[in-house]
């Protein structure tokens, strides 16, 4: 079956695999408040669209970047592989 809806409907656990999340983390967040349901099945599951969940996780992530660099962390440099600093020494 072919799914034509250019924004389907996601259930909680594929709202999970796409922020790299438990369902129980997305219960969580909607729970708190951060991220509501788009619709709610009679039998009680909570469906969210896709353009939600993009849209939410562009603004989590850019509210991390913009904390880190508050914070002044940033990813340290990588030191160089031991092979690179061997190779260096020759």
């Amino acid at each position: 079956m072919v799914n034509d809806n250019p924004d389907p409907l996601l259930s909680t656990s594929d709202v999970g695999k796409l922020l790299n999340l438990t369902p129980d983390g997305v219960r969580r967040l909607a729970r708190l408040g951060q991220l509501a349901p788009d619709e709610q099945t009679p039998s009680g599951y909570k469906l969210y669209r896709e353009s939600t969940i993009r849209a939410f996780a562009a603004e989590r992530e850019k509210k991390r970047k913009q904390s880190d660099a508050e914070r002044g962390r940033g990813r340290p440099p990588r030191a160089p592989s031991r092979k690179l600093r061997m190779k260096e020494k020759k």
